[in-house]
């Protein structure tokens, strides 16, 4: 009876601490999110800041990397197990963001032309994005919060800087990227 009940006591606890954890990580991120779209707004471009725009997302490992194939697959298996067309077209949305981040950490390291590779890769991820918001939408069953939104503002605030910062011959391929983002909010999430 008496473990049973020790038992039963050290659940509740434990129980009750996740809770807690979830409760003001959940608060912690709606926090920090209201907080990156005003700085977004307000920061000069000289004071852009990734890890503030997109935590907890990092870019991880790169286009180049010896384990990116792992990656890479990870990502696509996962994406066998999501259904429904705006889980599928967040997921792209994430994969897209990634995929710019990745792309900022090469052109950082001065590794242009993979960082072209990986922002066509973006581009592409978020033209799916795009396709199954299109389809939902077709349906009239579209639900704007199933996608996020701040991820697609942040992801022009960052190309945006990027610009100011990246040769050439990389600005017209981040304008392209920034306009296949933009077009979900366009035309379907103004």
């Amino acid at each position: 009876m008496r473990v049973h009940l020790i038992t039963l006591i050290i659940l509740s606890i434990f129980s009750c601490q996740v809770v807690k954890t979830v409760n003001a990580e959940i608060g912690s991120v709606k926090t920090q999110e209201t907080t990156a779209t005003s700085k977004t707004s307000a920061t000069p471009s000289s004071e852009i800041s990734s890890y503030i725009l997109f935590w907890p997302l990092t870019a991880g490992k790169t286009e180049g990397d010896s384990l990116y194939f792992l990656k890479m697959a990870k990502e696509q298996i996962t994406g066998w197990f999501i259904f429904g067309n705006m889980k599928k077209a967040d997921y792209a949305l994430y994969l897209g963001s990634k995929r710019v981040l990745e792309a900022e950490k090469l052109l950082k390291a001065g590794k242009n032309d993979l960082a072209l590779k990986t922002l066509e890769k973006a581009m592409s991820r978020f033209s799916s994005s795009y396709k199954n918001v299109k389809k939902e939408s077709a349906k009239k069953q579209i639900s704007k919060d199933e996608i996020r939104r701040d991820r697609l503002i942040h992801i022009k605030t960052l190309i945006d800087f990027l610009k100011t910062t990246s040769s050439e011959e990389t600005r017209p391929v981040l304008e392209s990227v920034k306009d296949s983002a933009d077009a979900i909010l366009r035309d379907y999430l103004p």
